[in-house]
Formats: C-alpha cells, sequence, structure tokens
C-alpha cells in the first residue's frame, strides 16, 4: 500500500482527468469523503495499532483487512455497489458512493504498483526486511510530493487525507459492516469500524514529520531496543533518501515476486501513471452505474478479482524478491 498522501494524490489525479459530471459533483461536495476513501481497506490495519493499546485478541478487523487485500475483489465491489443502492437515505448514499470512488482508486494503485514494491522490499513481517515494505511506502510519499509533485512536504498536510467526522465514520462503518458480513460471514461491530477510523487519523499525527524532528530521536530508541524501522518505518518525513533509487529512475530490471519471468523495467512513475488510467476506468464505470447507464456487474469488467497485494487473481504465493536496501 503505497502510503496515504501518495494515495490521495493519485486519487485526484484520476478525477481531475475525467469528464463524470455526477460522481465529480458528488466528490466535490464531500472530499474528504473521497480522500479517506484513497486509502481504501487499510483503515483496518489501526485498529488498536500503537505499543500501549491492548487489542482485543476476538477482533478479526485486522485479518479481514487481509483478506480484502487478497481475494474476493469483484465480490467487495458488486456488494458495495449493492449497498448503496439498497440505502435510502439521499446523504448516507452519497457518502458511501464517494467512498467507494476513493477506493476503488486504492485497488488501482495498489494492483499496479504492489509487485514492484513487494520484489524491492521483501516479505513483510520477517527477518531482515520485516519493516522494509513501510519504510519504502512512506519515503515514495515523501518523493512523490518533493520530487514529482513539486510540493512542499510541510504544505501537504497528511492527517487531513484520513480525517473524519461522527457522521462520516458512521456511513462508512455502516457500510463496511455490511460488505465485510456479506462477502465474509464476519459481522463486526460498528464501533471497532469507527475506532479503526479515528485511529488512522490520530496516528498520522504521530507519523507525519515534515521537517524531520521526531525521526532521528525515535530511530535511536528503536536501534537501541533492536526494533529498528519498527515505527520510523512508517513515518512521512521531511528528508529525502537520496541513497536508493526508491522510483526506479534508472529503469532497472525487476521481477514480479510471484513469477521471477514476469520482469519489468518500469520506474514507479510508470506505474503510477497506470494506475491513474486504470482508477480513471473504474471511476468512468462507478458514473455509469451510477447513472444506470451500465449495469453494476460491468464494474467486474475493471477490477478482474486482481488482487492489492499482487496485481494478479488467484496468484501463487510471492517468493521472488530483490531487496533495495
Amino acid at each position: 500500500m503505497p502510503n496515504i498522501i501518495t494515495h490521495a494524490l493519485l486519487a485526484q489525479d484520476a478525477i481531475e482527468s475525467i469528464e463524470c459530471p455526477t460522481l465529480s459533483a458528488l466528490i466535490a461536495k464531500y472530499p474528504r469523503v473521497y480522500a479517506l476513501g484513497s486509502s481504501g481497506p487499510d483503515f483496518l490495519f489501526y485498529y488498536k495499532i500503537l505499543p500501549w493499546e491492548k487489542p482485543d485478541p476476538t477482533v478479526r478487523v485486522k485479518e479481514i483487512g487481509n483478506k480484502i487485500h487478497s481475494s474476493q475483489v469483484n465480490d467487495f465491489y458488486q456488494n458495495a455497489i449493492e449497498v448503496i443502492q439498497a440505502t435510502v437515505d439521499e446523504t448516507q448514499r452519497s457518502i458511501m458512493t464517494v467512498f467507494l470512488a476513493g477506493h476503488l482508486t486504492h485497488w488501482a494503485l495498489d494492483t499496479s504498483a504492489h509487485p514492484y514494491i513487494f520484489a524491492k522490499t521483501g516479505e513483510i513481517g520477517k527477518g531482515a526486511t520485516k519493516y522494509w515494505h513501510f519504510r519504502f511506502e512512506s519515503m515514495l510519499d515523501t518523493l512523490m510530493v518533493t520530487q514529482v509533485k513539486g510540493f512542499k512536504i510541510e504544505n501537504i498536510h497528511m492527517p487531513e487525507f484520513v480525517s473524519s467526522n461522527k457522521e462520516t465514520r458512521h456511513v462508512i462503518s455502516k457500510f463496511y459492516q455490511q460488505i465485510v458480513l456479506n462477502c465474509f460471514e464476519v459481522n463486526i461491530p460498528l464501533s471497532i469500524y469507527d475506532t479503526c477510523l479515528r485511529s488512522m487519523a490520530s496516528t498520522a499525527k504521530l507519523l507525519y514529520d515534515p521537517y524531520t524532528l521526531k525521526f532521528p530521536s525515535i530511530q535511536l530508541a528503536e536501534k537501541a531496543a533492536g526494533r529498528l524501522w519498527e515505527f520510523t518505518g512508517h513515518m512521512v518525513i521531511g528528508e529525502v533518501d537520496t541513497k536508493h533509487d526508491i522510483l526506479n529512475i534508472a529503469h532497472k530490471q525487476w521481477s514480479h515476486p510471484c513469477n521471477q519471468n514476469m520482469v519489468s523495467t518500469e520506474s514507479f512513475l510508470d506505474l503510477y501513471l497506470k494506475a491513474k488510467d486504470r482508477a480513471m476506468a473504474a471511476l468512468y464505470t462507478l458514473e455509469g452505474i451510477m447513472n444506470a447507464t451500465q449495469p453494476k456487474a460491468s464494474l467486474n469488467l475493471i477490477t478482474r478479482d486482481l488482487n492489492y497485494d499482487t496485481g494478479l487473481s488467484n496468484p501463487p504465493a510471492m517468493q521472488f524478491y530483490d531487496p533495495i536496501y
């Protein structure tokens, strides 16, 4: 999952590049919901995420987050549309639609860029590469803002992309609860979804370090504890990593982590543009479904059950890595 900022940038680039009057009008009305939606299912990973918090082991929200990333992609989005179409309240239906639009752009970027990111960072949660995935994605945010878009990182207020009010959280919680129940037969309480959404926003404030003030001292503590990058890997900082070619500007060859014969020299920017095209196609289709000019099943032709982690449908296990660090 490229980090919060990069997903929000892609979502904005996609909607600004297409003519979808109905959808664009809704997004203009609820821009923060669209930005929040661009974080996709990642908010589920923020349940009791901080070291001093004690998660309830019976709450399966992180497990569901992983399932959404790796399986039943078509079913998820078909169920999402059905929930929207069955919602009578116009405000709630609008919020759900805008959130779903952002969610589709998240899927578009993950499916396009995740193979490269996994290839260059290795397996998550194990050995030396345990935290490299997050470290890499956080630096992608810094580079996309400063090197690609030409903005100052301190002017991009990351926490605002995932902020939400009580009404938004309630609607999204209801939305997700029903989709997850339909797809995975797991009924997670609304309060848990609300907790995840609030936690994502509060955690983003801790992780946002545009002047690289908090990062050095926290990393020293990590080194002392033998847990390097456990927290700092998630931090978006102002200092640019000039040692590693994170964006693959040199177009070095890399292999898909599921199949070493699937080779590419694409840069992250190439993948970003591919993701933009994929996101635009998804948004066009969603517009057609909203206006009843296309059946909801037409979205399956876009999503094709491509999972978020590999960009493939029913892929073999990831095993081919060439870490950049």
